[in-house]
């Protein structure tokens, strides 16, 4: 498959936290076409793909994947969405497509997951 438009992103976040990947300008402006966007993660020697969501251009809703629903926030106007409630398994390679007669178009997303660090407390032995 050739794309006409091809981006990459790097991402950082905090575990716990949200992030919003953006994968397309205007998605909206396309009258036409399916948005599908894959998870390629690694846990171990194990890497799997996964369908994160399926959205055919014009129609309401899109369709998640039940592990992400509760964790993600689609927006059909520009294609990104918010991923909520990070944990370390999320960090990896995220590919959003757009198939159209109009484009073709793939942004990458390599996301990695910052573990949270204590705060550090400081003790004095002054007597």
């Amino acid at each position: 498959e050739q794309y006409q438009d091809e981006r990459t992103q790097n991402l950082t976040a905090a575990m716990g936290g949200s992030v919003r990947m953006f994968a397309s300008d205007s998605l909206s402006s396309y009258t036409n076409g399916v948005w599908k966007c894959t998870f390629y993660g690694s846990s171990g020697n194990t890497t799997s793909d996964v369908a994160i969501l399926l959205y055919r251009v014009g129609k309401e809703n899109a369709s998640i994947t039940d592990i992400y629903k509760d964790r993600i926030d689609f927006n059909t106007s520009d294609g990104s969405f918010l991923f909520k409630n990070l944990s370390e398994k999320d960090k990896g390679k995220y590919i959003c497509c757009l198939i159209s007669n109009q484009i073709h178009m793939m942004t990458t997303t390599y996301l990695q997951i910052q573990v949270n660090v204590s705060t550090p407390q400081i003790i004095s032995n002054s007597s």
